[in-house]
């Protein structure tokens, strides 16, 4: 496999702002209405967790790390920014709680959140303090499903004890759903899409060659469809015990999939903000509520529309890429190197880090 960009995936790279950049407009249902178009952009989750599938094994198979050196990479990745957002909306919800829709924090829930164990703020809502916390307690778990798995001295082992507890995780909640809100959040089936990714990575190790020029077009091809299909399914009922892992998840595995192929050609992403934005896309999935609803506020203060509503969400996706690159370079980075200090991370030459 190719590397560019000081030896990052470019293409993974861009996939993942692809991904933020969908999250971000399920937070701007107001003005996408005053535009007169449908709420979208859930799906950019389930290419994340895709992406994080793949780059799990990716950054593991075939070099020597240990369970604890890969937690303590994962916590030291994760948990510093989350923290300061968690954090930052506990005090706005403790001092302003008018600003914020959501049910009175207290020391319980904050400590919950915290330590990604999922609850419920009211019944039927498995969100922590702050909100998009949903997806790293998927993310937490998911890592230490997978560092369980590095305990065994056989790789390939270890990769299928991994995927055989997403899916018996996921059989066994269609089968004995718990009672218990904790358990019943880890048996969603939306925890195979982490497998998708992995088997993207192991399929991917075989060496297939795709220099026949027709090959670009097909692989391209792919990704487009694959984002046509991401930003479809709300319109469309949703079926079946796995539709969603189906609707978006095979999808997203179909879109990393063609990406690897093309880097592999040399079709890379040339962008060079693109791969930063990519860089940069935990920051902006972190901190894009704060600024969306500054603008939705905004739509709502002025009852823009048409035009001006488009201009204004032109704006505002603008205003939240701007602030998720400083983030990542001022704040994001510095508590990371912190946090590998404390947790004594060692640098590894093959690591690339996906949130």
């Amino acid at each position: 496999m190719k590397r560019h960009d000081g030896g990052k995936l470019s293409n993974i790279q861009a996939l993942r702002a692809a991904a933020a950049t969908l999250v971000i407009f399920v937070h701007f249902e107001i003005m996408l209405a005053s535009i007169g178009l449908p709420a979208f952009g859930n799906s950019g989750v389930d290419l994340f967790f895709v992406i994080s599938g793949y780059i799990m094994v990716h950054t593991t198979y075939g070099h020597p790390v240990s369970a604890a050196d890969f937690l303590k990479n994962r916590v030291a990745r994760i948990v510093p920014l989350y923290w300061l957002a968690t954090l930052v909306v506990f005090l706005i919800a403790v001092i302003v709680p008018q600003l914020l829709q959501t049910p009175a924090a207290n020391a319980v829930s904050l400590i919950k959140s915290l330590l990604f164990i999922p609850f419920e703020r009211v019944p039927g809502d498995l969100a922590p303090v702050f909100f998009l916390g949903w997806t790293l307690n998927y993310e937490m778990f998911f890592y230490l499903l997978f560092a369980a798995g590095l305990l065994f001295r056989c790789s390939a082992l270890g990769l299928g004890f991994t995927l055989a507890a997403l899916a018996a995780l996921a059989v066994a909640g269609r089968v004995w759903p718990p009672e218990d809100p904790a358990l019943r959040f880890y048996t969603f089936p939306i925890m195979l899409e982490f497998a998708l990714g992995m088997l993207v990575a192991l399929f991917f190790r075989k060496e297939w060659t795709f220099s026949h020029p027709g090959w670009r077009f097909f692989l391209v091809a792919l990704v487009l469809l694959g984002l046509v299909l991401l930003v479809a399914p709300p319109l469309f009922p949703q079926i079946g015990w796995l539709s969603g892992v189906i609707s978006r998840g095979l999808p997203a595995a179909m879109m990393v999939w063609a990406a690897l192929a093309l880097e592999s050609r040399g079709d890379f992403v040339k962008n060079g903000f693109w791969v930063r934005l990519g860089d940069a896309s935990y920051a902006m999935y972190l901190t894009h509520p704060f600024v969306a609803q500054i603008f939705q506020k905004l739509c709502i203060a002025f009852q823009t529309r048409g035009l001006v509503s488009l201009l204004l969400l032109i704006a505002a996706v603008a205003a939240i890429m701007t602030t998720a690159l400083v983030v990542h370079a001022w704040i994001e980075k510095p508590l990371t190197r912190v946090a590998r200090r404390l947790l004594g991370v060692v640098p590894r030459k093959h690591a690339f880090h996906v949130a």
